[in-house]
């Protein structure tokens, strides 16, 4: 699976709209086999969200934004790096005291 983020601008009104699109987000994704919803991240006052899905491809992402009513501006396949993947405890003990001047 491929790591996909959906910018959706001004997606939701009320929070009853947030409610009702996550609801439908979960119901949806059950048609496309291997889709996950991983987490969305949002703007004050939700004016932007950023969500980010595993799936098969943009192709299915773009379906199912359709099938669960929840209109996009841009989807596009990310890659993932982490804190972890950098900072592990040994690198930390090794390195920390170099970086305290």
């Amino acid at each position: 699976m491929s790591m996909f983020l959906v910018r959706r601008t001004n997606p939701f009104g009320t929070a009853a709209e947030l409610d009702a699109a996550i609801f439908r987000a979960l119901v949806c994704t059950k048609a496309f086999p291997g889709m996950k919803w991983i987490r969305t991240y949002y703007t004050p006052g939700v004016k932007a969200a950023y969500c980010v899905y595993e799936a098969k491809s943009a192709d299915d992402i773009a379906a199912y934004s359709r099938l669960a009513n929840a209109p996009y501006d841009e989807i596009v396949e990310v890659g993932e790096l982490t804190r972890d993947a950098y900072w592990t405890p040994e690198v930390e003990r090794e390195r920390a005291p170099l970086l305290v001047g």
